[in-house]
């Protein structure tokens, strides 16, 4: 029979969680400069590159090791968890209030156009949601699911990524698509987020998912 698993001192906890945060970041600000590029056109660096997919609002790159979405994201997340010591929605989503910017923008804007403006802080969310009636208030389930999509939930990724070459591997948009390479990049341990970089699509999603796991171990 096997020993009780016994969980790390206090310290290691803590000294993780921020290793996954300082992982997260760095891997989202390696892979935004080659956000929605298609694999084989471009060749990354391996270091921190100015990034010509989004521009201030001067029209300058972004600088060498700027962060996306996804820091942000997991950033606001965070101080939500702190505050109120557990999930709860209602205050995440009012803390990540450019989530719902992103899904209530006019559909006529691009996925890029909609993330420059919230690199930017170029739009506040009154401008995308009225607010709700005070005799209907909504409900924290239903701003739950209005916030999280099919293909956001997290679905099982089984270990065939272990064997997988990297023409198999996808970073797109899908949870497990962005898992999988995480996992798989982690996998290949030698050349590790490197293997990612010349990926394309969502590789910054998929840098910082590596980043967070890698940054806790």
């Amino acid at each position: 029979m096997s020993a009780p698993y016994k969980l790390p001192a206090p310290s290691t906890i803590r000294s993780r969680m921020l290793g996954s945060v300082y992982g997260l970041s760095v891997g989202d600000a390696l892979g935004g400069p080659n956000e929605f590029q298609r694999r084989g056109t471009y060749t990354p660096s391996g270091e921190m590159e100015e990034s010509d997919t989004f521009r201030t609002k001067v029209g300058k790159p972004l600088p060498k090791g700027s962060w996306t979405d996804d820091t942000s994201m997991a950033l606001c997340l965070a101080e939500s968890l702190r505050e109120r010591k557990g999930f709860v929605w209602a205050d995440a989503a009012e803390k990540c209030a450019f989530i719902v910017g992103l899904l209530r923008a006019p559909a006529e804007w691009s996925v890029k156009e909609k993330k420059e403006k919230i690199l930017n802080k170029d739009f506040s969310l009154e401008d995308y949601l009225a607010p709700p009636a005070p005799s209907n208030p909504v409900p924290s389930a239903a701003l739950a699911e209005r916030l999280t999509s099919t293909r956001m939930r997290p679905t099982h990724v089984d270990e065939t990524y272990k064997t997988k070459m990297v023409d198999e591997i996808r970073c797109s948009e899908s949870v497990v698509h962005t898992l999988e390479a995480a996992l798989w990049s982690l996998w290949q341990t030698e050349e590790g987020l490197l293997n990612l970089l010349p990926l394309g699509e969502d590789v910054d999603t998929v840098g910082a998912g590596y980043g967070a796991m890698a940054g806790a171990c």
